[in-house]
């Protein structure tokens, strides 16, 4: 699924791409995200603690306001930023249910490093590699079989 150019999976113009998992999915064990997607389903695992699994690689994080600003904001506000950003809420992102992946080479790097620092996820995996498709493709089994013994 896609949520759009630059809705970072938030609901943005009317559209709400969390509501819509739900709603047209039905009962979701599971949400994976890749680059802005990670941003979504941490956003959709801190809504939903009972999911049994979150993986994400290159979560494409804002540690603060000016980081947003100088990534080329997606944001309609500061405070809706706020209310959003994973890494202002990890006190609600279930560390035991989490996975993250990220490439050294990656943009989002130290961003996914505060991430695991805050949410002791259960994997972490930081290996060689950028923000691009070579490394998604790479590290995209190791997510898959992270979220399928979760829910099996």
């Amino acid at each position: 699924m896609d949520g759009g150019q630059d809705s970072y999976w938030v609901e943005k113009n009317g559209d709400d791409p969390q509501r819509m998992l739900t709603n047209e999915l039905g009962q979701v064990d599971a949400v994976l995200g890749i680059s802005m997607g990670a941003f979504g389903a941490l956003c959709f695992g801190r809504r939903r603690p009972s999911l049994k699994a979150v993986a994400v690689a290159s979560p494409s994080l804002f540690p603060s306001w000016e980081d947003t600003l100088r990534r080329g904001n997606r944001f309609s506000s500061e405070q809706f930023w706020a209310d959003n950003e994973p890494l202002r809420h990890t006190d609600t992102i279930t560390g035991s249910s989490l996975g993250v992946w990220c490439g050294t080479e990656d943009p989002t790097l130290e961003a996914a490093r505060t991430l695991i620092s805050r949410t002791h996820p259960a994997r972490a995996a930081i290996t060689s590699g950028a923000h691009e498709d070579a490394y998604w493709r790479r590290v995209m089994p190791e997510m898959l079989a992270f979220v399928g013994d979760r829910i099996t």
